[in-house]
């Protein structure tokens, strides 16, 4: 009798158990789908309250109402395609400015934003892909000849600049031995100059010992 008790009051508390556990794991359910819907609005914009008012755990109690009292901080989506707009960057010339050259217009067009209709290979035929294609491969063809034309005197260019800075240097080269030699000279006549102021100081001296021999014979023959 207490065994067949002992397995009445078990098979009860399972099922109870049972039954907990199912209406826990419904409110949980039910709870992950609020929020959910609730993020799927705050992502597309929808301003719309959550209608969470209870985290999923008890243990998460005070991180869920931290977040519920912190403001969203999403924002609406940006376009994927913002308005085009058309820039064009150009430089002003004066009259006196280099020549025209069709090569330079054809590398340095005007910039733009709004790109010119593509080609839809979806409603061609190939033969019309075919051509499409050889159009584009000559046109970078045609692009590459002007690019390499414009290297090319950049290279000629590069050349004579080149020609011109030797010739400057040379000339420099020349004009320093040209400075170091009327240098030398310079050194020389000073030289000379101090050697001259040397012996004239020699010289005066000398002609003073004489003119005052001079003067004492003088007075000696007039004394006698």
């Amino acid at each position: 009798m207490r065994k067949f008790d002992h397995s009445i009051e078990r098979q009860y508390l399972t099922n109870v158990t049972i039954g907990r556990s199912s209406n826990d794991f419904k409110e949980q359910t039910s709870s992950l789908r609020t929020q959910y819907e609730d993020l799927s609005r705050q992502f597309h914009g929808d301003n719309a309250p959550s209608l969470s008012t209870q985290p999923n755990y008890e243990d998460l109690a005070q991180d869920f109402i931290r977040a519920s009292s912190t403001p969203s901080i999403l924002k609406h989506p940006t376009p994927q395609h913002p308005v085009s707009k058309s820039v064009r960057f150009t430089d002003t010339l004066t009259a006196s400015a280099e020549e025209h050259d069709p090569n330079r217009d054809a590398l340095l067009r005007p910039y733009s934003d709004s790109p010119q209709p593509s080609f839809d290979p979806s409603e061609a035929t190939n033969q019309e892909i075919h051509d499409y294609h050889s159009q584009v491969m000559q046109e970078q063809d045609d692009h590459l000849d002007r690019l390499g034309e414009s290297i090319g005197r950049q290279h000629q260019l590069s050349i004579q600049i080149g020609d011109e800075l030797e010739g400057q240097v040379a000339l420099l080269d020349d004009m320093d031995g040209h400075v170091e030699r009327h240098q030398g000279r310079l050194d020389g006549a000073r030289r000379s100059l101090g050697r001259f102021r040397e012996k004239s100081k020699g010289s005066k001296g000398m002609m003073t010992i004489i003119g005052l021999i001079i003067v004492l014979v003088i007075l000696i023959v007039i004394l006698k």
